[in-house]
């Protein structure tokens, strides 16, 4: 039994650029366009974890756990330069992932750079971020779907197999 995620999760990824304003200090500034920077090897991989309600920290072992036996479908997307607020962004989609178990879960996703790795050794994770809590419901408690979300009929217009209501 396979309950698919709808809305699909979108990850996008913002840059910054670091500038030096002293010896010790730094300012950060948003990437005002992606049209030059090479993203091919940008992956972005999720997880799945339980969503706590004290917020307690969840044990490694249990999200890798999670991951591999509930969580179905694509855990990593390659990154799409896509047009959307009126500028092309990378946009990671997970577009088939769908959760075995009712619950309370949240998702965490890692960044890599795969031209930024070093060879021999290991792939440095560059960012991740943990998205909001969401419900697994049973049949009969689901309350329905909501309208497709603008990003999600973005990703569907530029051909990603997305189910839009």
């Amino acid at each position: 039994d396979r309950r698919p995620l709808d809305p699909p999760p979108i990850v996008m990824l913002r840059l910054f650029e670091l500038t030096s304003t002293s010896q010790y200090d730094s300012q950060e500034k948003d990437i005002s366009s992606y049209e030059n920077i090479e993203t091919s090897g940008m992956l972005c991989a999720v997880e799945l974890g339980p969503s706590t309600s004290n917020g307690a920290p969840v044990s490694e072992s249990e999200i890798a756990r999670l991951t591999a036996e509930i969580l179905i479908g694509s855990k990593v997307a390659q990154s799409n330069l896509i047009k959307i607020y009126s500028q092309k962004s990378p946009l990671f989609v997970f577009a088939d992932l769908a959760v075995k178990n009712l619950g309370l879960f949240k998702l965490r996703y890692k960044f890599f750079d795969l031209f930024s790795a070093v060879p021999g050794r290991a792939i440095n994770l560059e960012s991740e971020c943990t998205g909001g809590t969401f419900c697994i419901y049973s049949s009969k408690e689901f309350p329905g779907l909501q309208e497709s979300t603008k990003l999600t009929k973005v990703r569907f217009h530029h051909g990603d197999h997305i189910d839009l209501s």
